[in-house]
């Protein structure tokens, strides 16, 4: 019998709010949070200024592509897993303007031509095709 009245009683206790003041102190306390909240504003701050340009994610099926040739290929250092990255350093033609830019992967290639892609609204922004434009793609840190 009392098990009943005690769980009748507790069925007649209203929810009381916490003041958000309140809410916050207890979120916000303790070393875990507070190194938490340190921990993703480094990483955020480190990925902002250290990664590549997005411009790997411009590219699409759809962006126009011609000929260009390759005048220097090195080593950059880095490698991924076994494999070294190599930069190759490209140049190409459009509308009697040249580009020089330069595009990166784990592997030594032989060819002197190569397609190039290029964004329509900004040609100096370009790749050789199947390579990335920075020595690791941003969407490694996604």
């Amino acid at each position: 019998m009392k098990t009943n009245s005690n769980l009748n009683r507790y069925k007649k206790i209203q929810k009381r709010s916490i003041p958000s003041k309140t809410v916050f102190k207890v979120l916000s306390s303790g070393f875990s949070v507070k190194f938490g909240v340190l921990f993703f504003f480094a990483i955020a701050i480190f990925y902002v200024f250290f990664t590549p340009d997005f411009k790997d994610f411009k590219f699409s099926e759809d962006t126009p592509v011609t000929e260009g040739r390759i005048t220097n290929i090195t080593g950059t250092g880095n490698n991924i897993g076994n494999n070294e990255i190599y930069k190759y350093e490209f140049e190409y033609t459009l509308k009697g303007v040249k580009y020089h830019n330069a595009s990166y992967l784990p592997k030594e290639s032989k060819k002197d031509t190569v397609t190039i892609e290029y964004l329509a609204d900004n040609p100096s922004v370009s790749r050789i095709k199947g390579m990335t434009v920075g020595v690791i793609s941003p969407g490694v840190f996604l």
